[in-house]
């Protein structure tokens, strides 16, 4: 497969994001020196660089968010000319570029939020100047409405129409899928699967947790470690992958599964108390008052032949009212496959068949935990027949089951992305990192195996760009406790008027801007690696420039010649350029023997 032009469009949007920052600090009326040196800083980065040279998102989130902060600033700049022809333009572009964060990653979310409260700030202005007719204020409103929510959200759902059209054949991920989802996906063999329409007793079935992702209730001989069950009792899980060992029967609590299958069919109804036997080792679904190994709160289900009445469940249909006495319903719905919900209630513990949504270690293969969970509402308690099998029943193919509608599924799949993501773990090789680590860079990430003379890339920032960057939070800080100083004791000098309305205004909405998206990272559990830094960092470019723009006015005002000003750009410019060169070996490549790069070892834990 030629790589070439998959690289392409990464690299020409990476390319182009530094001229969006520069436009975006020259749009907030920076200087050009500025507006050039926080460009610079992009550029000169081997870190941005990396992430934009491969088939990665970050190329493109890099684009689109600077893109957004662009198009925003741009058309603040029409504040006094509303509902002109560039102000819809550029207030459009604006939404536009918000639904293409979105799409691409969900850490997009911080630039909406950011640019979501300067926009509520506007319209508080906007509502409170009398000088505006309630009609005004009104058209303020739609027009910010249709464009920064409904247009970023239908070009977010736009994309999910794209994909289900051109994404529609079957893949290894439909297990992740509930049934009604793969029945629309075209060559899934649940589609053309043949299967009962109601479930009776004594037939074969497979059973899916509702849960997004929760797979398919399974067992296997395994047993549990003698620390979480003490007579080594059987697993049971689930599985999202279709195999024999997710195959059970459903039988009446003192007959066997032989002696129901003869005669007429009895159908399973709402409150039935039943029992759930493993096809493959005979186990019966148990459960008791044991800790669940992952859930220590619920109780352990597992497999066994004990024959006793912890093997006893109450069948119940969602949406229906539990009956009263266990051994006998108040209403008498069927169970259809695929469509009825269910839960599982156990007659002893007074707890439901329930995903916890933890998956088991290594002892358990990471399959699904399946517990006993005492509260009724967890959805992780419902589940659904996906497959009945029983000669005496009449089989048909599931294809004529109503399946999801688009929003149904766009819905699915989001909550399925967001919960894969909440349990992602790395790799063997791989080093995550905190967040703390980033602006330190404490340690760099191998974009390829690494080997004594092999071609190796480390994903690494340029010390020097990161030190700017560093040191102009900590300044940016004390000009902001400068100005208020400045501001409270009544100083009306016109020139410290004006840096400290740029320092509190545009400074103070890309100061927030990198807190928005640097410091909810310190709450995310999840796995985290260092190339979550970057939108953050794209706005500490900016706030860089903000401190670069006070120094040339200090020096101006020292100096009012240009010329000392114009040598602080001409050495930072130099350098950027000179660290940039001796770094490059990051990006484009290390080659042979490691010793050959230890002068690039700046930190203890880079391990080039």
């Amino acid at each position: 497969m030629n790589f070439v032009y998959m690289r392409l469009l990464p690299a020409v949007l990476g390319a182009l994001s530094p001229s969006l920052l520069f436009g975006a600090l020259y749009s907030l009326k920076f200087s050009l020196e500025t507006c050039f040196f926080a460009a610079l800083l992009m550029i000169c980065d081997t870190y941005c660089l990396i992430l934009s040279r491969y088939i990665l998102l970050e190329g493109f989130t890099a684009f689109f968010q600077n893109l957004a902060v662009f198009a925003y600033c741009r058309f603040r700049t029409y504040t006094s000319r509303p509902f002109t022809k560039l102000w819809w333009i550029c207030l459009f572009l604006t939404g536009f570029s918000l639904g293409c964060c979105l799409g691409v990653k969900w850490t997009g979310a911080f630039v909406v939020f950011l640019i979501g409260l300067s926009t509520a700030y506007e319209l508080w202005n906007i509502w409170g100047d009398l000088r505006n007719s309630p009609k005004t204020v009104l058209h303020h409103f739609l027009a910010r409405v249709v464009c920064l929510i409904v247009v970023p959200l239908a070009l977010y759902v736009s994309f999910f129409w794209v994909h289900f059209s051109w994404a529609f054949y079957s893949g290894q991920g439909d297990g992740f899928m509930s049934s009604k989802f793969q029945l629309s996906i075209v060559g899934n063999p649940l589609a053309h699967q043949l299967s009962a329409k109601r479930l009776v007793y004594g037939a074969k079935f497979t059973l899916r947790n509702a849960y997004t992702g929760g797979g398919l209730l399974h067992s296997h001989a395994d047993l549990y470690p003698k620390e979480f069950s003490q007579a080594l009792h059987q697993q049971v899980t689930t599985y999202t992958f279709k195999d024999g060992n997710n195959d059970w029967y459903i039988k009446k609590l003192n007959q066997s599964v032989a002696e129901l299958q003869v005669g007429a069919p009895v159908p399973v109804l709402h409150g039935d108390l039943v029992r759930l036997k493993h096809v493959r080792t005979s186990k019966h679904l148990h459960s008791h008052n044991v800790p669940a190994p992952m859930t220590p709160s619920q109780k352990q289900v597992f497999g066994c032949n004990h024959n006793d009445s912890n093997d006893y469940w109450q069948i119940l249909v969602d949406g229906y009212a539990e009956p009263v006495r266990p051994d006998k319903s108040s209403a008498t719905p069927v169970i259809e496959v695929v469509n009825s919900l269910v839960r599982f209630r156990h007659v002893n513990e007074h707890c439901y068949l329930h995903y916890s949504g933890m998956n088991l270690p290594n002892w358990g293969f990471e399959q699904g935990e399946v517990t006993c969970n005492p509260f009724y509402s967890k959805s992780g308690n419902l589940w659904n027949f996906e497959t009945i099998a029983d000669p005496r029943v009449e089989a048909f193919t599931l294809k004529h089951s109503k399946p999801l509608s688009f929003l149904e599924r766009v819905v699915e799949l989001n909550a399925l992305m967001m919960e894969v993501s909440n349990k992602f773990k790395p790799k063997p090789g791989e080093n995550p990192s905190r967040p703390w680590d980033w602006p330190l860079l404490k340690q760099g990430y191998h974009f390829n195996p690494y080997y004594e003379h092999n071609h190796r890339i480390f994903l690494m920032g340029n010390p020097l760009v990161f030190g700017v960057c560093g040191l102009s939070l900590i300044a940016y800080c004390f000009l902001l406790l400068f100005y208020a100083i400045i501001r409270g004791k009544g100083v009306e000098h016109p020139y410290l008027k004006h840096r400290s309305a740029v320092v509190h205004t545009s400074g103070a909405w890309l100061f927030l801007g990198y807190l928005l998206h640097y410091l909810p990272f310190y709450f995310i559990t999840r796995v985290l690696y260092f190339h979550h830094y970057l939108p953050a960092l794209l706005f500490n470019f900016m706030v860089s420039g903000v401190v670069f723009e006070e120094l040339l006015f200090w020096l101006r005002a020292w100096k009012p010649s240009l010329f000392p000003s114009r040598l602080l750009l001409l050495f930072s410019t130099g350098a950027l350029i000179y660290s940039f060169v001796y770094f490059s070996p990051f990006a484009y490549g290390m080659t042979g023997d490691k010793k050959l790069y230890n002068h690039l070892k700046w930190g203890a834990h880079w391990l080039i």
